[in-house]
């Protein structure tokens, strides 16, 4: 089992954490609370979509780590990867079928 920082390591050197309800990295006054890794940033309060266009626009990262993502982010995270971008990402459920139900009707 990795941690988070060598899962990071393994995919790119820059990450662009999408935090949007702060429940991941627990900023406090921006400065994460929880080990993130040296070489990753967090965007806070910020929708995923959002997020990801800016971080494209003006980051160049190698990695987008998104929690609980949901079928209307999928256009964004196809022009990430399309960017050369690698997506890690969560879905939610008590079983695989309700993850899938709710990434469909999220």
């Amino acid at each position: 089992i990795l941690t988070s920082q060598e899962a990071l390591e393994k995919v790119g050197n820059n990450a662009v954490l999408v935090d949007e309800r702060d429940e991941i990295a627990a900023l406090e006054d921006g400065i994460p609370t929880l080990d993130v890794g040296k070489r990753c940033d967090v965007f806070s309060g910020v929708d995923k979509k959002t997020a990801i266009e800016n971080s494209l626009r003006s980051m160049k990262p190698d990695v987008f780590v998104l929690d609980e993502i949901g079928w209307d982010e999928l256009e964004i995270m196809k022009k990430a990867s399309e960017k050369g971008a690698k997506i890690i990402a969560t879905l939610h459920g008590k079983d695989f079928v309700d993850a899938i139900n709710n990434f469909l009707n999220r």
